[in-house]
């Protein structure tokens, strides 16, 4: 629904712990604590998401995204000097933004940077490309057109429908269960006959519960050639 909708925030009455205060970059746990006081106050007075700003009033973060304003066809981001993580989503976004031909200027930007901006998105690991139809109930409106071209391409590549930055993509391997272990999710699951092996290393199918028509009961349903007879049958 945000994705698709954009999500209303709030900006926050706690502000970003300073640079000096605890080092970001290390993205240590403690840090989290400052995030999580920002977006209990915004949930709890109706938005999704808090914006925190720096001791010197310019913006920051989400509590777990970084933030991006458009305006006139350009894409502006707060630095790093304003004690944010350098998120990979937002690095990624940056480049992708450029490569398709937008400017894109990190700069300080303050709250009515926000109440002004023709776009504003967010991006983070959960996040990916969320787009904010409000600030502080200043409608900025339905997601624009340059959120919508980051997010499809954005979300086109890490699902691996673009070749363009194919390279950012690591793919996993999935191994078939061992026998064992599928044997173990039959016995679980109420099967009588798990893990029977034939000659040629495959297993086959359990004939008294895991066969088509077959319950977990050993009886077959009405039909079938089983000594038990149906209910539905007549007499």
């Amino acid at each position: 629904e945000g994705m698709k909708n954009g999500i209303r925030a709030k900006v926050s009455s706690w502000k970003r712990v300073g640079a000096n205060t605890i080092p970001h970059a290390a993205k240590a746990t403690g840090i989290y604590l400052n995030s999580m006081l920002a977006v209990m106050e915004a949930i709890r007075a109706g938005y999704d998401e808090a914006i925190l700003l720096t001791d010197d009033g310019f913006i920051a973060d989400g509590s777990g995204e970084n933030v991006f304003v458009v305006k006139d066809g350009t894409i502006m981001t707060p630095p790093l000097s304003t004690s944010i993580l350098p998120g990979i989503t937002r690095a990624t976004l940056i480049e992708i933004a450029q490569e398709l031909g937008y400017a894109v200027e990190e700069r300080n930007l303050i709250r009515t940077d926000l109440y002004l901006a023709d776009e504003v998105f967010m991006t983070g690991t959960a996040a990916e490309v969320t787009p904010i139809r409000s600030v502080d109930d200043q409608e900025i409106g339905p997601p624009g057109e340059i959120t919508l071209k980051l997010q499809e391409t954005y979300l086109d590549t890490v699902r691996g429908g673009n070749e363009r930055w194919s390279h950012w993509l690591e793919y996993a391997t999935i191994a078939s269960p061992a026998p064992a272990q599928a044997g173990a999710r039959l016995r679980r699951a109420g099967c009588r006959w798990p893990g029977r092996t034939s000659a040629s290393g495959r297993r086959s199918s359990c004939s008294t519960c895991c066969a088509p028509g077959a319950s977990r009961s050993g009886r077959r349903s009405s039909g079938s050639r089983s000594s038990w007879p149906s209910a539905s049958a007549p007499p």
